[in-house]
């Protein structure tokens, strides 16, 4: 129990760091376990005669590796395993891998209007000049904890009624498989590493210049014609990536 644990103030190891030690394993004990609620600041204040600054420091660096998350009013709870984003021949989507991690996955619409098509679009042969697409921001997270920030571009005149559904109900996936028009086929990803920017911290709490994973999306309806473009920066900490490779003659 963390009761029986104790910081000693006699050694040149930072209180922060025994405290975030003591918590972290607790953590892998299995003590503290995935969705627990951990003591408040003030508790463990109390509990370690420390000050709440320390106690504070100790849970954000917790909280930025992704042992912890916050929901705010509520408290600090123990964080689930990391998500594995799957990168295979099948068309997956982020609520698969999240559905299938056993975490929590929320979304916030940031920023939703129409936009002129975008350079990335033309290029990709999804429309012409003078021609309009749906720009989509939106934060995502996981079991509360910010994980990643999603920028799509998807053509106008496929999704015309888009503005109006409702994405707090229905995920974008299922309004695109809705219409065999705009049914996903098949997809291009591309992942790269990049450093956290201003809109990372900002956002996702990321450290400026820490490891972000860039994954750029290209899906493609039964004509082969591209539907959208999305740019998801996932925090590099909270997320790891699988590969799977069919061999197609069965050998």
């Amino acid at each position: 129990m963390i009761t029986d644990c104790h910081i000693d103030k006699n050694t040149p190891i930072p209180l922060y760091y025994q405290l975030k030690t003591i918590l972290l394993d607790q953590i892998k004990s299995g003590e503290y376990e995935s969705g627990d609620l951990i003591p408040t600041e003030a508790e463990l204040s109390a509990m370690f005669d420390i000050s709440r600054t320390t106690v504070r420091q100790a849970i954000a660096e917790l909280v930025q590796e992704g042992y912890l998350y916050r929901i705010p009013s509520k408290g600090t709870y123990v964080s689930k395993p990391s998500l594995t984003l799957h990168i295979s021949e099948s068309v997956y989507t982020f609520l698969n891998d999240v559905k299938e991690s056993g975490n929590l996955a929320t979304s916030e619409i940031l920023k939703m209007e129409i936009i002129p098509i975008t350079q990335d679009l033309l290029d990709a042969g999804a429309g012409v000049a003078g021609d309009r697409a749906i720009y989509l921001y939106r934060k995502r997270y996981l079991n509360g904890m910010p994980l990643n920030r999603a920028i799509s571009t998807l053509v106008y005149k496929k999704f015309t009624g888009l503005m109006d559904a409702d994405l707090e109900k229905q995920t974008l996936r299922q309004i695109m498989d809705a219409d065999p028009q705009t049914k996903v086929m098949r997809w291009k990803r591309i992942v790269e590493a990049v450093p956290a920017e201003a809109e990372d911290v900002r956002l996702l709490g990321a450290k400026l210049g820490a490891p972000m994973q860039k994954m750029t999306t290209i899906r493609y309806n039964r004509d082969d014609e591209v539907l959208d473009i999305s740019y998801a920066y996932y925090r590099g900490e909270l997320s790891r990536m699988e590969v799977q490779v069919v061999n197609d003659n069965g050998q």
